[in-house]
């Protein structure tokens, strides 16, 4: 393994290069483009032996992803924003099918032209069937792309993974990365082989063929749900295997000094790497503050959750994406997760990070100071801080 400053798109393109896949479709978006145009490089290069095929939109693409992995190929592609809304109907029939595509999405808002990172885009297909997977930096992102494919192959799940990682922050700038060698990820991924999937008109299966209410439509949701579940136990699996040959173990949460944390900061991405440094100098203070990032949001990793919380006093959830007229995605998981404790600590939801908007040391220290005070005070915070809104967290609360 050799280290190498990467940004992180070329970071994800020579991940799916060690991973051998057969065929790469994509239409290229801002701001992960460069992840198609490394990988038609390598292709045209002879490094990479598959075949890329530039579609004339997103639905195409994930419609090209669904032939190709019936027929038996490993597929990939990256999108992000308005191409994944643009792939919306294709990316649901996926998981139905049992088709473990993998997909990198870099993270962007939806609605207004945006090129900064949020998780709108993602959100909205957060209940289509797809594992999602959300990473903190480039080298995370390297290797949860190498665990997608061993995760998504797995016989006891074989559904699609997206691969989340926040757009710009991660997908444009550059950090010290380590791809393992390619002796490594064979040893660590074996070669697709789907004894489900076939074209051969002497071996007959039926894909994407109507089931109504009456048959077994509800059957069928029913397995996929199943082996949702089951994910929970594979991913950690695959994260442990994975740390026993890099170093580097990844499970469903990472706990960050929970140990003796009166108030944990629960988020994903690229705004934990920030988070950690403050909690760190919060520490120093004798603040007792900890933080939990959530890495699996499909599976959501409820018992993993509960017990990394389960001496908080107060939880401060942050979201980067708005749902609205309700309650965000993570916070809406955390309260549901949270509601069956006989003694359920505070719960203070903020939203950080919407539209891009950086998540500074300053801001997440602000608003810590104002989370720390309602819970000493035991005064409830209505409505959701906004961190960064309009310069500030403090006294920003809707």
């Amino acid at each position: 393994m050799s280290l190498r400053l990467m940004s992180g798109n070329d970071a994800v393109a020579h991940a799916v290069k060690a991973c051998k896949v057969n065929l790469v479709s994509a239409m290229p978006i801002t701001p992960v483009g460069p992840i198609s145009e490394r990988l038609a490089q390598f292709i045209a290069d002879g490094e990479l032996d598959a075949k890329f095929i530039e579609a004339d939109g997103e639905h195409s693409v994930m419609s090209i992803l669904t032939g190709a992995c019936i027929a038996g190929c490993r597929t990939f592609t990256a999108t992000c924003g308005a191409g994944l809304g643009f792939m919306n109907n294709p990316i649901f029939n996926v998981p139905v099918m049992r088709l473990p595509i993998v997909m990198a999405v870099g993270n962007r808002p939806l609605g207004l032209l945006d090129f900064l990172s949020d998780y709108s885009d993602s959100m909205s297909v957060r209940d289509s069937g797809w594992i999602q997977l959300y990473v903190e930096d480039n080298q995370e992102a390297v290797d949860t792309v190498i665990q997608a494919y061993k995760i998504a192959e797995d016989k006891r799940i074989l559904l699609p993974v997206m691969m989340c990682f926040d757009g710009w922050y991660l997908s444009y700038l550059s950090e010290p990365v380590t791809i393992p060698t390619q002796e490594m990820v064979d040893d660590y991924l074996s070669p697709f082989r789907p004894d489900h999937l076939s074209l051969d008109p002497e071996r007959y299966l039926a894909y994407g063929y109507q089931v109504n209410a009456e048959s077994y439509n509800m059957e069928f949701r029913n397995k996929f749900s199943q082996a949702m579940e089951r994910a929970k136990e594979v991913i950690v699996e695959v994260g442990k295997e994975y740390g026993r040959l890099t170093g580097r173990p990844h499970g469903l949460v990472e706990e960050f000094m929970t140990e003796n944390a009166e108030l944990i900061l629960v988020m994903m991405g690229s705004m934990t790497g920030t988070a950690k440094q403050v909690v760190k100098e919060q520490r120093a203070k004798g603040i007792p503050v900890g933080l939990v990032k959530v890495r699996s949001f499909r599976p959501f990793p409820g018992d993993a959750l509960m017990k990394a919380v389960e001496n908080a006093g107060a939880i401060v959830v942050l979201d980067r994406c708005l749902s609205f007229g309700g309650n965000p995605p993570l916070f809406s998981e955390v309260a549901s997760t949270l509601y069956s404790l006989v003694d359920r600590p505070m719960l203070i939801g903020a939203y950080a990070g919407i539209g891009g908007r950086d998540v500074t040391e300053e801001r997440l220290g602000e608003l810590i100071s104002q989370a720390l005070y309602a819970y000493e005070k035991n005064e409830s915070i209505n409505g959701r801080i906004w961190v960064g809104f309009n310069g500030g967290a403090k006294n920003r609360v809707i």
